[in-house]
């Protein structure tokens, strides 16, 4: 099986506590089994301005809002794939586009702004965000564990639970 590039879902995102998780677990027992990357630890740098004007109008709850991040599931080196992801959001429906490449390629495209010579049609929607904000820099790192779980009669109702999670702006 080939790796998703394109999403298309709505996502509601909750904070529970510990107890709470424990009361649902019986729940997620009965309707629940684990999905096909069960565990996994999302490491994302996400690309902001230098006055953070991204996540400024994304936490004004807009109608629509956009992001861009580079994402990797594991520790990688220069060499090793990662994905470069523009996630947008309108009237609550989340897209997401990502296209795999080596991680010093990701750099040289997210970061430094060096478009691949035949974009995909991914790369070239990512490569225009990057030509309406020419300022984009590197502004947090964020990772969590993740267990992921799918509806036993529904496969597209997925459910994350993240745990652990950490940041840095530096």
């Amino acid at each position: 099986m080939g790796v998703q590039t394109v999403f298309q879902r709505y996502e509601i995102k909750f904070r529970i506590t510990r107890q709470q998780l424990n009361r649902m677990e019986p729940a997620f027992i009965r309707h629940m089994r684990p999905d096909e990357y069960t565990f996994s630890v999302p490491r994302s740098v996400y690309l902001d301005t230098p006055d953070r004007r991204l996540i400024r109008r994304s936490l004004e709850h807009p109608v629509y809002k956009e992001k861009l991040r580079m994402r990797s599931y594991a520790t990688v080196s220069p060499e090793d794939p990662v994905f470069a992801e523009i996630k947008k959001k309108y009237r609550s429906r989340v897209y997401k586009r990502r296209e795999a490449m080596p991680e010093q390629a990701a750099r040289d495209f997210l970061i430094a702004g060096r478009a691949p010579v035949n974009p995909s049609q991914i790369e070239s929607e990512i490569a225009y965000f990057r030509r309406v904000h020419p300022e984009l820099e590197p502004a947090v790192f964020i990772s969590c564990e993740r267990t992921s779980l799918v509806a036993k009669d529904d496969p597209l109702l997925r459910i994350t639970l993240d745990e652990n999670i950490l940041w840095r702006d530096t």
